[in-house]
């Protein structure tokens, strides 16, 4: 609470994503995406266009790691434009980088609540499920056990619900997690902000939750146990 009322009183200070964060536009976008990262509260900023994630093919910004292995992502959406009913903001684990490559992904929307989607094929048909009605900010996850993947939400960051499909997708074990964002609407940018960014996987370890992996932090002097010395 107290480096929260500090923090209040320092103009934000937004700049590049912190290693080894990676951001690019996926598939055909009409408009260029972009992201930042902005360390006063460890926020995440991501403007994408896009005409959606779904179907064969994807159009959208996704903010990026690459993992290997079991893994898991978290984040909490904090807002999402209201660019289409549908436009969406969440987490997804991506087999790579091409517009139509296999994915799980739980998704906020600004009119039609959560949902968790996936395509299990590569270039195949994309199909999804539905959450409740509920709005930002919430928190998504997504879990990777071998090809077994799972679909959380939740308001406060401790109470989770889990969608009921558990899904099987043969992904290869070399894979990104990450931020995704669409306007699904093709000639709008879409900007969502994150924070509570964190990944867990058998070669990244972000032990305070704050967005920067522990090597990171180590490397430039941080404390990897202080989610507040990231702001």
């Amino acid at each position: 609470a107290l480096a929260e009322w500090i923090n209040s009183f320092v103009p934000p200070l937004t700049g590049p994503l912190p290693s080894p964060w990676q951001h690019q536009d996926i598939g055909d976008v009409a408009i260029a995406g972009d992201a930042s990262y902005t360390t006063n509260g460890a926020i995440f900023n991501v403007t994408g266009a896009g005409d959606d994630i779904w179907n064969t093919a994807d159009s959208f910004h996704y903010v990026y790691q690459h993992l290997s292995g079991d893994c898991e992502i978290t984040a909490r959406v904090l807002s999402v434009m209201d660019t289409f009913p549908w436009a969406k903001a969440g987490v997804m684990i991506r087999e790579n980088l091409t517009p139509g490559a296999r994915n799980a992904f739980v998704a906020l929307t600004p009119q039609n609540g959560v949902e968790y989607q996936w395509r299990s094929t590569a270039s195949g048909e994309s199909f999804y499920e539905q959450g409740l009605s509920v709005s930002a900010p919430q928190f998504l996850r997504l879990t990777r056990t071998n090809n077994s993947f799972k679909a959380f939400y939740s308001a406060d960051g401790s109470n989770w619900i889990q969608f009921p499909s558990a899904l099987t997708i043969n992904m290869p074990s070399n894979a990104t997690a990450g931020l995704a964002v669409s306007a699904v609407n093709r000639d709008a940018l879409n900007t969502a902000t994150f924070d509570s960014v964190r990944v867990r996987s058998n070669g990244v370890t972000d032990s305070d939750g704050d967005g920067l992996p522990d090597s990171y932090e180590l490397a430039n002097g941080l404390d990897k146990d202080n989610p507040n010395d990231a702001a």
